[in-house]
């Protein structure tokens, strides 16, 4: 019998300490404006590779957050390569780096892929189609860059 009560006091016991009255909530964190997180000028170099020869030059990428949540405007910007363009794109943060994608309407490149590592490095890639005549050229573009 006290072995019964013994044990029937433990649990008690246990049962009165293991629960807390109050829980701490949990902080969602601060939302994020990935177009305002990764703006800026970014400068470093060029190269456009066609037909297996590769071209480099100097220029920059400046991304500019617009009035709409997760688009930003990006200007592409390399006086010896002739790239000076700019279009919309959207901005995903992707911890803990930025990612950019084209929206359907943009006809910058066919193909465009573009990250801002958290180390504040900007690596960006497309291919461009130029029409000259009858006869089209495929450019591939790379970008590598600090701000």
């Amino acid at each position: 019998m006290k072995r019964i009560f013994f044990a029937l006091f433990a649990v008690l016991a246990f049962a009165m300490t293991a629960c807390q009255d109050k829980y701490e909530e949990v902080d969602p964190g601060t939302p994020s404006n990935p177009e305002k997180t990764c703006a800026g000028v970014y400068t470093g170099t060029w190269s456009r590779t066609f037909d297996g020869a590769t071209t480099t030059g100097e220029g920059t990428i400046t991304i500019t957050p617009t009035d709409e949540r997760y688009i930003c405007e990006i200007k592409v910007n390399c006086p010896d390569l002739g790239l000076d363009e700019t279009k919309d794109f959207s901005v995903a943060n992707i911890n803990p780096s930025f990612t950019f994608n084209q929206p359907v309407s943009n006809n910058i490149a066919p193909l465009f892929t573009g990250k801002v590592l958290s180390d504040g490095t900007i690596v960006m890639n497309f291919n461009k189609i130029v029409k000259e005549g009858r006869k089209s050229y495929s450019y591939q573009y790379a970008f590598e860059g600090r701000k």
